[in-house]
């Protein structure tokens, strides 16, 4: 890869000085020509490199000016600078959206003209067209091209032994599976709620704060979208307190409804409806009645 050129005529008025620009990156170069064919940047080692067609950069900078343009290879093994900034440089995590599914893999709207792969080896789960989907942006290795991976695991470095039970993280939904759905963990390290602690509907790109629940012996992270032990029915007790007084001070649930009921009106499993609201009942803020829990005064 490092002998590929890109040519310009010998007329060029600025001399080449050798500089190693990397591929999959935004760079600040040179404008080395301009004119009505277009604009050329000098590209360090990869030669005099002419601006993508098309590219957002519709100026015909002057000679020797510098403008950002982003390096990358193409299907014919060609360096193309483009001034058009992608959705995602390489090294990076970023939401994007599936626009076809080949024989070869799924391809995303990477914010420019040239779409980005994800070969069916770098999919954690099936993508399917229309979808958004989570991924790893980086450099292969063996073609020098731009792909992308839903297998962020296989690329993030990470100790389990930087997190604690019961800490506040940031989450990123990645995937799901029948476990549960994975997540994105403070933008470096990857771990699953499992189907029994999720009580609402949970998006791939959707973002929450989260806990960690537990830390595995093989490292694996456990998460939690409520916090542990007493704070989580804490909180579930504020927020069907609030559901009641809302209503006017009473509800049609019960202990006694069916977990359906109780999961459609809360979003939330029973056993953790009735610990919240025995919470309630014990420090006297509720009644619980056969078919409904009020305030004591209504």
């Amino acid at each position: 890869m490092s002998q590929r050129r890109n040519e310009l005529d010998k007329s060029s008025p600025t001399a080449h000085v050798p500089t190693m620009f990397e591929l999959g990156r935004c760079h600040d170069l040179t404008v080395i020509k301009a004119n009505h064919n277009g604009v050329c940047v000098d590209g360090g080692e990869w030669g005099p490199l002419w601006l993508a067609t098309g590219s957002k950069n519709k100026i015909h900078p002057e000679l020797g000016s510098v403008i950002e343009v982003f390096l990358y290879v193409d299907n014919d093994e060609k360096i193309i600078a483009t001034a058009d900034r992608p959705l995602a440089l390489a090294d990076e995590i970023a939401v994007l959206q599936v626009k076809q599914v080949t024989q070869i893999g799924a391809f995303l709207d990477w914010g420019i003209p040239k779409d980005l792969l994800v070969p069916f080896s770098e999919q954690q789960f099936p993508l399917r067209e229309g979808q958004s989907c989570v991924v790893f942006v980086f450099v292969d290795p063996k073609t020098e091209r731009m792909v992308a991976s839903t297998r962020l695991s296989r690329y993030l470095s990470y100790d389990p032994d930087e997190f604690k039970r019961g800490q506040e993280v940031e989450l990123l939904f990645t995937g799901e599976s029948e476990l549960g759905m994975f997540a994105l963990i403070n933008d470096y390290a990857v771990g699953l709620i499992h189907r029994s602690d999720i009580y609402t509907d949970l998006e791939v790109g959707q973002t929450s704060t989260g806990y960690i629940k537990k830390i595995r012996d093989d490292g694996q992270i456990d998460l939690s979208v409520q916090a542990p032990g007493y704070g989580k029915i804490q909180g579930m007790s504020g927020d069907i307190l609030e559901r009641i007084i809302a209503a006017g001070g009473r509800i049609n649930v019960s202990d006694k409804s069916p977990p359906e009921v109780v999961y459609r009106e809360f979003g939330m499993s029973k056993k953790a409806f009735k610990k919240a609201i025995g919470k309630l009942y014990k420090d006297r803020r509720i009644v619980i009645e056969q078919d409904c829990i009020r305030l004591p005064d209504r």
